[in-house]
């Protein structure tokens, strides 16, 4: 058994554990140091710890199944109809460091039920395909025409944001932190080509998700590349799930003022390379020239996604029963879960009821993106719907239902889905506590930018050896809950564009690090530092000069003092030393007086005799070696 495994056990800390340890025998202690039987009955005499392993209470009746599926820890616990903090306590007994909200994998579940005898069945797989069930909510007939929506996709800083700023003549970007949008925006634009709703999602890698759930639910893509900087990382992953999901697709080759014209053919020979063939060179993908900043080719953009929205011939029916999508969900302080939403069909009004994906709810509020409150929203309006019983998922459809019953009928129907993306921190929830690191507890201000964060985590932990341990994470604001587990866990809490509560703040006076960041990236490279900073320095002890007894003698003044020869090297008042009889160290201590011919020294050296006491230890044997020594970190 390691000193962790005592620590996870029993519950004594671990610094605690090498105290007693040191204390009663000197060594070097980490938290893998493994422990000999005698070492262990000592220390469960010396703390009297209950077994942790020993009180796991669960109330399935005899014979009850459990059907096994990948779920959250909350979620096994309430099948087990168990504490989640006990649940917790056995998990980290089997190597797994989980917290409520994360999914642990079939397997591990199996082998914790297999330990309790616990009944078990795995649960059918769902054959629901993703992308058909949204293409069918797409699909929809009627005599009104439906406003196309338009996702704007590209790499960060290419111009996304800047160029439906043009568009909307208002200054958002400017708005944006550090120039990167770091929330699906939506918005209707009133052009003279027609009205149109345009989606705008980040370019920062770590927002991949965004930008793929953004093309799936879209009419049209507008993939926009920069001149000056041509086909990039993000570039090309958009153009992939733009030609997998076959979305249709305009070019808006952006900083045409910035570049020679020959820019022009290069950027259009770089996206026929990765599979977007200008219609021009014989292909079926417009690319238009413009230039976010001046204006220059917006309209003949606008005229072009305009025809390629007639040519989709989009029909609704706005008294159909509303069916929608989800583009983002977040907290809102005082309105609770609330989710962005675009109708396909329908209409959907305050009070109406609704149910999306695991959420339902009834309709408390509506917003549109300028914030005026609505009484009702129709087709392809960007609407900030309130009254949802739990964060939905974006990409999640919305439908209305007609009453409190069919929301009730609905929620005992599903069966929750787990999600695919929550904390991938080490291999399947199994970290490591050796190789330094640090935990964190992380907060954002929208579901989508807190599965950025976790996904760039999970990509960060790949690439070092030291993990960035993810003990919980949650949207919303940072509460005195966040700020008492991080206390507990020895944890740092990143916020991403939230602030902290006051009851938070007074708590992390005592003792709890909170660092805000409105921009991801600034986030992660912290992080990245902080794992750096916390690196384990192994500590070696250099020998700096020995001595050997040859007498032993007891003073009034001073009490036991031992007679020496310096045999290598130099002995210093005040320095460590440590004492061995043999092969063994029987002691460790400090020089507390240093003597040479009966008078104070501060050093003897080597071919000398001298007489010393220690702070510490007194039990002196004619031939004990004493080591002076100084402890290096490595």
């Amino acid at each position: 058994m390691r000193i962790k495994d005592f620590f996870v056990q029993f519950g004594v800390s671990i610094n605690e554990i090498i105290r007693v340890l040191k204390d009663r025998r000197a060594g070097t202690y980490d938290e893998n140091f493994v422990l000999s039987d005698e070492q262990v009955e000592y220390l469960k005499k010396r703390f009297n710890p209950v077994d942790s392993g020993k009180i796991f209470k669960y109330g399935l009746a005899v014979h009850e199944k459990v059907i096994v599926q990948d779920m959250t820890v909350g979620d096994l616990a309430l099948r087990l109809k168990c504490s989640v903090t006990d649940l917790i306590i056995q998990l980290l007994k089997r190597g797994v460091l989980a917290n409520k909200n994360q999914v642990v994998k079939k397997d591990q579940i199996v082998k914790l039920l297999q330990n309790f005898n616990i009944e078990y069945e795995y649960v059918r797989k769902n054959t629901d395909d993703a992308l058909e069930r949204v293409m069918e909510a797409k699909s929809s007939s009627g005599s009104e025409r439906r406003l196309p929506t338009v996702v704007v996709v590209g790499h960060v800083d290419h111009g996304k944001t800047s160029l439906l700023d043009f568009i909307r003549k208002s200054r958002v970007a400017e708005g944006e932190k550090g120039g990167i949008t770091q929330q699906v925006a939506a918005y209707e634009v009133i052009t003279k080509h027609g009205n149109l709703v345009f989606v705008d999602t980040p370019g920062h890698e770590a927002f991949y998700l965004m930008r793929e759930r953004g093309v799936l639910i879209a009419d049209l893509v507008v993939l926009i590349v920069a001149l000056d900087d041509g086909v990039k990382p993000q570039t090309v992953e958009c153009i992939k799930t733009i030609t997998s999901f076959g979305a249709t697709a305009v070019v808006a080759l952006n900083k045409i003022d910035k570049v020679a014209k020959d820019r022009i053919d290069i950027v259009k020979g770089q996206l026929a390379d990765h599979g977007l063939l200008p219609d021009d060179w014989g292909g079926s993908t417009p690319c238009v020239p413009v230039s976010a900043k001046t204006g220059e080719g917006v309209d003949a953009l606008l005229e072009v996604i305009r025809l390629q929205a007639d040519m989709l011939d989009l029909k609704t029916n706005s008294s159909d029963p509303a069916r929608g999508f989800v583009l983002e969900s977040k907290m809102e302080h005082g309105r609770g879960a609330v989710a962005t939403v675009i109708l396909q069909r329908g209409t959907i009004c305050r009070a109406n009821h609704f149910i999306c994906g695991n959420a339902s709810g009834k309709v408390s509020s509506i917003k549109n993106f300028a914030g005026k409150n609505l009484e009702c929203a129709g087709p392809s309006v960007p609407a900030l719907i309130a009254g949802f019983s739990e964060l939905a998922q974006p990409g999640d459809i919305f439908e209305f239902v007609p009453d409190a019953e069919a929301v009730k009928k609905h929620q005992k129907q599903i069966i929750r889905p787990i999600a695919a993306d929550a904390v991938k921190v080490g291999q399947e929830g199994q970290v490591s506590h050796s190789d330094g690191g640090i935990n964190v507890i992380l907060k954002a201000n929208t579901l989508l930018s807190k599965e950025a964060l976790l996904s760039s985590i999970a990509k960060l932990n790949l690439a070092q050896a030291e993990k960035i341990r993810v003990i919980d994470f949650g949207v919303g604001d940072i509460n005195e809950n966040n700020v008492e587990l991080a206390l507990t866990t020895n944890a740092i809490i990143y916020g991403l564009g939230v602030k902290v509560h006051k009851a938070a703040q007074s708590v992390a006076k005592k003792g709890v690090v909170i660092k805000l960041f409105d921009i991801i990236y600034q986030l992660l490279d912290d992080a990245k530092e902080a794992v750096i900073n916390s690196r384990v320095k192994k500590i070696e002890e250099k020998q700096l000069g020995m001595a050997r007894v040859k007498a032993i003698f007891r003073i009034k003044t001073i009490g036991v003092v031992a007679g020496a020869g310096v045999e290598s090297g130099t002995l210093l008042q005040g320095g460590k030393v440590k004492i061995l009889r043999g092969k063994e160290i029987i002691g460790r201590g400090v020089i507390k007086t240093l003597q040479k011919d009966r008078s104070k020294v501060n050093s003897v050296s080597e071919g000398s005799d001298c007489a010393f006491s220690i702070d510490g230890f007194s039990d002196w044997k004619e031939g004990d070696i004493v080591q002076h020594i100084v402890e290096v970190a490595v």
